[in-house]
Parts: structure tokens; C-alpha cells; sequence
């Protein structure tokens, strides 16, 4: 089912409001289980369980969209390959956890392929890849932001360049700083470049550092 995650990456948060009842919080992206708040009581489910989870939501929830599996038909598929990124699963033509409306894959947490992977630049721009530095984007050609590579000697465990970089222990999204744009004349090379501004899924989907 597609599920409406808040990437809360100063906090290093991933977190999903259903309504007022209900409230999921992905602790390392769900690998170390997700908690449910449901009706004020906390309860942890495992990465491995939580499939069973979207049962439990179309039972509870009936009126909840219900995505699709499976490609309507030829046309439906391409659309499909179109709008992300390569995935095994074009060639078996099924997606175990489902299709939204907009033709977007669903990941195990319910969250689409475009924002988890920026597929097309559809909220991001990369401005520069500083070579063992990482590289630098913006959303406007105003805000700059760097995705660091792992230098291997800060002791993290893990670094991810996509933009749902929430791990505790991932250093992940940071802002540019004044320094770097200088060194880097981001703003000169952000000019003429295309931005997806006003971008609605940022603004619905993330809290930026």
C-alpha cells in the first residue's frame, strides 16, 4: 500500500501518519523493525513481519486505496518502466508490493520509486560531485546541499546517497557551506540548469537539513 513517509533527515527520523490513531516511525529505515502507535499503545514490528502489516491495514482500513500488482496491460507497462528506475521486477511484469496511482513502484514500506531514488531529477538537481567529497544539489539554485561519500575514517557504518537518508548512523544530507560554495561556484554552475520548483514532493514528504 502507498504510505505517506516524512523523511525528517536533520532528526534522522522516517516516520508515516495514517490519521489520528495511527502513526508508524521506521527505526534504520525499518531494518530494526518499525514501531506502530496505535490508540496510545507502542508495539514493534519486525522488518521481516511487516508485510503483514498492509493485511492488517485493509481489514482495519477498508476505504484505504488498494494499489495494483500487476501492469493493466502493454501500455500500462511501459508507462510503468517509464516513470522509475530499472527494476527486476519489469521483467516478471509483478510488483509484491504494489503500483500506486501514479504509476510509481512501491517499495516494502510503501513508499514510491521517484522518492526514493530522484529517478529523473524530479526534486533534486545535481549541480557538482566533488571528487572524494560527495556531490552537491539543489531543488531551486538558492539551496545547496551536499550527499557526502564515506570517507571510511568517521567510524560511520553507513552512508546513503539517495534522498531517504535517515539512518542514525548514515551522515547522509547536510547543507552546503559558505566555504564550499565559494570553492565550488555552485551558484555560477546552478545558472540556466532546469529546477522541478515548486517541488510539492519535498514539501510534503521532507524536513531538510
Amino acid at each position: 500500500m502507498h504510505l505517506h513517509w516524512i523523511f525528517d533527515i536533520p532528526n534522522y527520523r522516517l516516520s508515516c501518519k495514517v490519521n489520528d490513531e495511527l502513526t508508524y516511525v521506521a527505526i534504520r529505515g525499518g531494518v530494526g523493525g518499525i514501531e506502530k502507535h496505535y490508540q496510545g499503545t507502542a508495539t514493534l514490528i519486525t522488518y521481516d513481519l511487516w508485510p503483514t502489516e498492509f493485511v492488517w491495514l485493509k481489514e482495519t482500513y477498508p476505504n484505504m486505496p488498494r494499489p495494483k500488482y500487476t501492469p493493466v496491460d502493454d501500455a500500462d507497462y511501459e508507462d510503468i518502466k517509464s516513470k522509475n528506475p530499472y527494476h527486476p521486477w519489469h521483467d516478471r511484469k509483478f510488483y509484491p508490493y504494489g503500483i500506486n496511482a501514479e504509476n510509481q513502484i512501491l517499495d516494502r514500506l510503501g513508499r514510491p520509486g521517484n522518492l526514493q531514488s530522484n529517478f529523473n531529477n524530479c526534486m533534486f538537481q545535481p549541480i557538482f560531485d566533488a571528487p572524494g567529497l560527495g556531490y552537491f544539489e539543489s531543488y531551486d539554485g538558492i539551496n545547496f546541499y551536499l550527499r557526502a561519500v564515506n570517507p571510511g575514517d568517521d567510524g560511520a557504518k553507513y552512508y546513503n546517497r539517495m534522498p531517504c537518508c535517515v539512518f542514525p548512523d548514515n551522515p547522509g544530507m547536510r547543507r552546503a557551506t559558505d566555504a564550499e560554495l565559494e570553492q565550488y561556484d555552485l551558484i555560477e554552475k546552478a545558472k540556466g540548469m532546469a529546477f522541478p520548483q515548486p517541488s510539492k514532493m519535498i514539501a510534503d514528504h521532507f524536513v531538510l537539513p
